[in-house]
């Protein structure tokens, strides 16, 4: 459930959402694509349509209140998301080291 007074899920599967939309969102897009603006422009439906599938809309929440909550979640998720990779990025010394060791689902021209 994600009540309309309270911009997150709540309830039993809450997390499971929140993974999904994790899931979904690091499935769909690449850091090629640049900022989020432009990633949301040319994948918001993919996503939302993922999404849209695999839960259900009930509880009175409009369905376009539940899009615009959805891609803002995707977006907290994409900048906690770059900011440890760049965590991860700070801890080695050259980018030799930083390319030996990236994230196995990374192309190296990500």
């Amino acid at each position: 459930m994600i009540p309309d007074d309270i911009d997150r899920a709540v309830g039993p599967g809450d997390r499971d959402i929140v993974n999904y939309y994790g899931l979904t969102m690091r499935s769909i897009i690449s850091f090629r694509e640049g900022k989020w603006q432009k990633i949301v422009l040319k994948y918001c439906e993919a996503m939302w349509l993922r999404v849209k599938r695999k839960f259900e809309v009930c509880g009175g929440l409009h369905e376009h209140k539940l899009q615009g909550f959805v891609i803002s979640s995707m977006q907290r998720l994409f900048r906690a998301w770059k900011a440890q990779l760049h965590t991860d990025y700070l801890r080695y010394a050259t980018d030799e080291e930083r390319l030996s060791h990236r994230p196995e689902d990374f192309q190296l021209e990500d």
